[in-house]
């Protein structure tokens, strides 16, 4: 009798276990789909797949038309498919494979920080204030404003096709950029700011004189059109693509410079020396080992302003054959990269011999050992 009431115990003991598990595991569930913060706008799901995940949870749900958008929350939407999302007026497309994160900005309006995809905006006269976050820049688009922004591996590009947007960068300074302005940022930090092509208009109708119908005639004739010609301005045409800086010549050491025992005595270190290429006014020096699998980094210097740099640790070098590369460069005053350069580059070959290991003799019984 007595087993029987343990097992009655283990059964109901059991029980209330899985029971409690699949309450908590419920109430996690639930909880995603709500959250304590006030909405700041609503998701329209246009086609397919688009998912949500709270910035407190680790879930992501599969919204729906309609959903609240809560501060924190990301957006991701799949391949083959779209989203609207609606703030106070604006409304912001999510094109496929684009993922936002949702945020508030500093004086409390919605901010958009896009990651990847692409995204286009569009806001009314009426609509309220919302920034969007794109490689770091902060864009404020004034009321009335329509532009596209995309974000890659490849960089980041901002198109405004009809009001005004204020490109705010990361150390606080900033651009006006108005319709027709194209502003984007490759992966070698080179940014440009250009104007796309005005497309012409080749004649328009005369105010006043839209269309003469004679009424007289037995038959109406056939309408004519007053017209003239419209004054275009010229396209502005956008600037011509940055060239590279040239490459450093006249690099010392030389092609097949040979690093023996001499040379690492003098314990004065490797000096590197090229001449001064023009338009640069820093320069990289890397130095790379060259094995049968291909090249290894070495190490690598921070931008010099000098045309020379010397290695004084012979101890990271090994018996071979190394690389040495000079990249000029031009930085502005916050050392941002504006302009790279092509890169020179020298082999040289380290020819000091590996230290052996020398045995002694015990000569500790001279001594008492």
């Amino acid at each position: 009798m007595s087993k029987r009431i343990v097992d009655f115990f283990v059964v109901v003991l059991c029980t209330c276990i899985a029971a409690g598990s699949f309450y908590l595991f419920y109430q996690s569930l639930t909880q995603t789909l709500t959250s304590d913060l006030d909405p700041v706008g609503t998701v329209t799901i246009r086609f397919n797949s688009v998912q949500r995940r709270m910035g407190d949870r680790v879930l992501w749900d599969r919204i729906f038309n309609e959903s609240p958008l809560y501060p924190g929350d990301i957006i991701r939407v799949a391949e083959l498919s779209g989203a609207v999302l609606n703030f106070d007026g604006n409304q912001i497309e999510l094109e496929d494979n684009t993922l936002i994160r949702v945020t508030v900005g500093s004086s409390g309006q919605p901010q958009i920080e896009l990651s990847s995809g692409t995204l286009n905006f569009s806001s009314d006269e009426y609509s309220g204030n919302i920034t969007l976050v794109v490689g770091g820049r902060t864009i404020e688009p004034e009321q009335g404003t329509i532009l596209t922004a995309r974000s890659s591996d490849e960089g980041i590009a901002v198109q405004v096709s009809e009001g005004t947007a204020l490109i705010i960068n990361e150390d606080g300074t900033n651009r006006e950029a108005a319709a027709g302005i194209v502003f984007s940022e490759d992966i070698f930090g080179i940014e440009r700011f250009v104007m796309q092509e005005i497309e012409p208009v080749l004649e328009t109708i005369v105010p006043g004189q839209a269309e003469i119908i004679s009424a007289m005639e037995p038959e109406p004739p056939a309408q004519v059109r007053l017209t003239e010609p419209v004054q275009v301005p010229p396209p502005v045409q956008p600037p011509a693509p940055v060239q590279p800086l040239a490459a450093p010549v006249n690099m010392r050491p030389v092609n097949g410079y040979r690093l023996g025992p001499d040379e690492v005595r003098l314990d004065s270190g490797l000096s590197f020396t090229w001449t001064a290429v023009s338009g640069a006014n820093s320069y990289i020096v890397s130095i790379y080992f060259q094995s049968a699998d291909g090249r290894r980094l070495i190490t690598s210097s921070n931008p010099l302003t000098q045309n020379s740099w010397t290695l004084s640790d012979y101890s990271i070098l090994d018996q071979g054959t190394f690389i040495w590369q000079v990249e000029a460069i031009n930085r502005a005053p916050n050392g941002t990269i504006q302009r790279r350069g092509n890169i020179g580059e020298n082999t040289f070959i380290v020819d000091i011999p590996t230290p052996q290991v020398q045995l002694h003799r015990d000569i500790g019984g001279l001594f008492g050992n």
